[in-house]
């Protein structure tokens, strides 16, 4: 697997959540994420839900440049997502982020491990 061409995909963020519940969210989550794809500089905001795993889910953030990450932080779009989230019965989150070079190296080290 080769790393995104430069000036695609720069940065990412992700949220891992932990709920207590399976949350009922779904227009409200579907409105939210559309409004987040639709920020400058994001090349896509998603919700991953593990089925085998119904507690826990993990949202990421596909951005152009570290600019545009950092400036969604800011934005109403994603406190709407976290009020929203709260709101759902939300028992833990974790936030990760990185830059294009941290993915590089994601993707060197998980060749390495896969062929050895």
């Amino acid at each position: 697997m080769r790393p995104p061409p430069d000036g695609y995909v720069s940065s990412f963020n992700s949220m891992e959540l932990r709920f207590h519940a399976t949350p009922a969210l779904d227009a409200a989550l579907t409105r939210v994420l559309k409004s987040l794809n639709a920020l400058p500089g994001c090349v896509v905001y998603r919700l991953e839900v593990r089925s085998y795993r119904r507690y826990c889910w993990k949202i990421i953030g596909v951005w152009e440049s570290d600019h545009a990450k950092k400036a969604h932080y800011h934005s109403a779009d994603l406190q709407t997502l976290l009020t929203l989230l709260q709101a759902s019965g939300l028992a833990e989150i974790r936030f990760s982020e990185a830059d294009s070079g941290c993915l590089s190296n994601e993707f060197a080290l998980s060749e390495s491990r896969l062929a050895g």
